[in-house]
């Protein structure tokens, strides 16, 4: 022992080295794994099993939820939708069966409002929808079509493009008088013609169409009119003032409000009553207000003609007949309109021609002869009275011209016989 550490003895040491018999042991196992041959295939070595880790947040997963919840949704919607325009009912109220006019121009969306008007339809979009879905949004057709609140807005849009009730055509001609034109719509309608006159002098019908006039006299206007056979008497005659309010706005450029619509109708009237040519209806108007300013008598032909019985050639003795729609006799405008005046007329008198004309006289060929003084108006008259008596004697058949200014001449004494023409003394 040395420095007090004890030595282990060689016997108690562990021996490294491997022992004769180990060694042995190893070479015959050497020698066993050279000579066995192999007997079949060589198994591949198991596959690495996968580590098991934590389970992490499943960002993978969410694009898919997300799109597979947004399709759940949207087809959702797509049946629901399906359902509010392809099978319920248009109004969840109670069931209404109203008809329903759809005019020449007129839009889906105009359509659409008028439905809910009515309460066929609770939501005009419903049927905007519908039309656009199915590409129905410029097929509807203009008439009348007899519609169910029970319907959905696709039935609906189906029956707007076919079932329409065949609708009735009547034209009403320009400068016919209020009691004609009634009698016309009343006939071709299948209306009553009395209950009709009655309603155009009711004040409180006339009220009710917004206007402010006495009566409805020269303001049925003249045009062609599509009547179904569910209008009414009062269905009919609000077409035809809606018509005339609708002309007397485009040509006010809205101002309609402002203008007296009597005194336009009834100065109009005489104008329709007296123009051939529509390039000359602007300078007669201007002729009359001309002598409306300087207070002058209007001395127009087609009023006295409004007096008589019926349409003939005036006679000197007709022109002292008392009323006031005599204007040979009293100043100023009548009472009211003579007739329906169209819209050549009526645009004449809210833009008369600038002159300052005071007379016109018919040269026979529907144009007239303008004068400013009281002396050109009689030259012209003689001209024209001298060529009539001359046609009376049977002068002026030598010739082809002058067989030409008999025919206008004949033709000026029709339109005068028929209140058409103008005589101004």
């Amino acid at each position: 022992m040395e420095g007090g550490r004890t030595h282990p003895h060689p016997r108690d040491r562990p021996d490294s080295r491997p022992t004769a018999q180990a060694h042995n042991r190893q070479e015959r196992l050497d020698a066993e794994q050279r000579t066995v041959p192999a007997v079949g295939p060589i198994l591949p070595a198991p596959a690495e099993q996968p580590v098991l880790r934590p389970h992490a947040p499943l960002r993978f997963r969410r694009p898919i939820f997300w799109g597979a919840l947004a399709l759940a949704l949207l087809l959702l919607g797509v049946g629901k939708g399906w359902s509010w325009l392809a099978r319920d009912p248009s109004w969840a109220g109670e069931r209404v069966v109203a008809k329903l006019l759809v005019r020449p121009c007129m839009t889906l969306r105009q359509v659409a409002d008028e439905l809910h008007g009515l309460h066929l339809l609770d939501k005009p979009v419903r049927l905007l929808f519908a039309a656009r879905l199915l590409g129905g949004d410029r097929a509807i057709q203009e008439g009348v079509f007899i519609l169910d609140s029970g319907m959905s807005p696709k039935a609906m849009l189906r029956q707007l493009r076919v079932f329409s009730v065949p609708m009735l055509k009547v034209r009403i001609p320009e400068g016919g008088r209020t009691a004609d034109v009634v009698g016309q719509l009343a006939r071709e309608a299948g209306r009553d013609s009395l209950l009709m006159m009655q309603l155009v002098r009711d004040t409180s019908f006339v009220r009710l169409l917004g206007l402010q006039v006495p009566d409805l006299e020269g303001l049925l206007f003249p045009d062609t009119y599509f009547l179904s056979p569910a209008d009414d008497e009062r269905a009919i005659l609000f077409k035809a003032v809606s018509r005339f309010q609708k002309v007397i706005d485009d040509l006010a450029g809205g101002a309609q409000d402002s203008l007296d619509l009597r005194r336009i109708a009834t100065l109009a009237s005489i104008v329709q009553a007296e123009y051939q040519l529509a390039g000359e209806a602007d300078t007669i108007a201007a002729v009359y207000l001309n002598r409306l300013k300087v207070d002058m008598k209007l001395q127009a032909d087609p009023t006295v003609q409004y007096l008589l019985p019926q349409s003939r050639r005036l006679y000197l003795k007709d022109l002292s007949i008392d009323s006031p729609y005599n204007t040979y006799r009293y100043t100023g405008l009548p009472p009211g309109p003579i007739g329906s005046p169209g819209r050549v007329a009526l645009a004449a008198v809210l833009n008369p021609a600038r002159c300052d004309y005071l007379y016109f006289v018919s040269r026979g060929d529907g144009s007239h002869d303008f004068s400013v003084s009281y002396g050109e108006h009689l030259r012209a008259r003689q001209t024209l009275d001298a060529l009539r008596a001359r046609l009376d004697a049977g002068e002026l058949a030598d010739s082809a011209s002058q067989l030409e200014s008999a025919a206008r001449l004949e033709q000026a004494a029709a339109a005068r016989d028929s209140g058409q023409g103008r005589r101004t003394p």
